[in-house]
């Protein structure tokens, strides 16, 4: 683990991020020994995917447009991208791949009248397994970077290693990630302290880890939760069950009836009375981790309410994710729903599915888009994101393509 050693404004940590593990390999023209390209009229290439061509993946394209007799690519001139067959591969005009199923298709990039064509045959995906932690086991604190571990295998336990895993972190609902980041290569880091579940996801297949982010030392006084009087505390209730790799944000509620509102993070202390079953952080995120009974305690003044749960594994063997539409502005609100079915075809009810998404070309996705508690997905910049709907080692995905207010559409061909 790389440990920053200050305080790190959040524009220098995301230039470091985008240095460390760009989601997708950058081009960088040298002029120092520059030679002519050789090439006889303009061309366009295409470099290859250093990334298996699997269903279910995405990936980011990557081109350049050489002018005849140049000695360096051109960056100014604008590069579309377009797909023959959408039923096998999706591709946005910005370059982002889609690999929805096995099968072939030609991609074109295209530049003004110069285009350059590139066949790919996409492969099932053999994924079944992935493993994830962290590289290190040591303390983690608020503007640490953090490089995950995945281990990918197919159902023989043979490896896996040019896979593309989409990384991301569960937004559903959840009250602190805005400062989150993390790079399409697995490094993670968070701007506050809090209790976060990371989700690596490919063909279907999902793995996951909890990270615990402790508050940087600090001098300056902490509000206390014992400092204000409170004459009813409870924690508003929950539908969903304690299962294994998801996590639950909790509120404690004050007053009765019409006047109840609810803490303060300053105002109220959570504990959870078995940490190897369940973490519960300072905003009242619940992680939970293992089988066992927890008490979740919420404590405001002299008075305390608790939660309790009985936390399980759930062996999902279906998630079918559905959304109202995958071209939207910013701005816009998309409905997320999700069904969730064990063997034998019964559906799994209480379990609250992860929703994680990935912005293709950012490693700040937290940033820019959220994902309410009842689903409904908002961005706030334009692009190109991957939703993941996760559960149990299972994941289901699609694509939305957000484009600016006023602006032309950005088709995915």
């Amino acid at each position: 683990m790389v440990r920053s050693v200050a305080r790190v404004s959040a524009i220098a940590l995301s230039v470091g991020l985008s240095a460390a593990c760009a989601s997708a390999p950058q081009s960088v023209a040298s002029t120092s020994e520059a030679q002519p390209n050789g090439y006889n009229a303009d061309t366009i290439v295409v470099q290859h995917p250093k990334f298996g061509m699997y269903a279910k993946t995405s990936l980011r394209l990557e081109a350049q447009v050489w002018k005849k007799g140049e000695r360096a690519p051109s960056l100014a001139e604008p590069l579309h991208w377009s797909s023959s067959n959408i039923n096998v591969a999706w591709v946005s005009e910005s370059g982002v791949l889609t690999l929805l199923s096995p099968g072939k298709a030609i991609l074109t990039a295209k530049s003004g009248t110069i285009r350059s064509i590139k066949n790919i045959l996409v492969q099932p995906n053999p994924v079944a397994r992935i493993e994830l932690a962290p590289a290190t086991q040591d303390a983690v604190y608020a503007g640490d970077i953090v490089r995950l571990v995945a281990r990918v295998e197919t159902g023989d336990g043979t490896r896996i290693p040019d896979t593309r895993l989409a990384y991301a972190v569960n937004l559903r609902g959840m009250p602190h990630t805005a400062g989150v980041m993390i790079s399409g290569e697995g490094l993670f880091t968070a701007e506050r302290a809090g209790d976060y579940l990371v989700i690596a996801a490919s063909g279907g297949i999902s793995g996951h880890t909890a990270i615990r982010v402790l508050p940087r030392p600090s001098t300056g006084q902490v509000a206390s939760s014992s400092a204000i009087v409170v004459r009813k505390l409870e924690i508003e209730d929950v539908n969903f069950e304690g299962v294994i790799g998801t996590s639950i944000p909790l509120r404690a509620m004050v007053g009765t009836g019409g006047s109840k509102r609810p803490l303060r993070e300053s105002e109220v202390a959570w504990t959870s009375s078995d940490t190897a079953s369940a973490w519960v952080d300072a905003l009242g995120v619940v992680t939970f981790r293992k089988n066992g009974r927890v008490t979740i305690t919420a404590q405001a003044g002299n008075k305390q309410a608790t939660k309790k749960f009985n936390v399980q594994r759930e062996t999902a063997a279906r998630i079918a994710l559905t959304v109202q539409t995958t071209d939207i502005r910013t701005g816009d609100t998309v409905k997320l729903r999700e069904e969730v079915w064990q063997k034998g075809g019964n559906p799994l009810r209480n379990a609250r599915v992860n929703y994680a998404v990935v912005a293709h070309g950012s490693n700040s996705a937290p940033r820019m888009v959220s994902i309410t508690d009842d689903r409904v997905f908002v961005a706030s910049e334009p692009g190109v994101y991957t939703i993941i709907a996760e559960l149990g080692g299972l994941a289901e995905q699609t694509t939305i393509v957000v484009r600016g207010r006023g602006l032309a559409g950005v088709s995915l061909r």
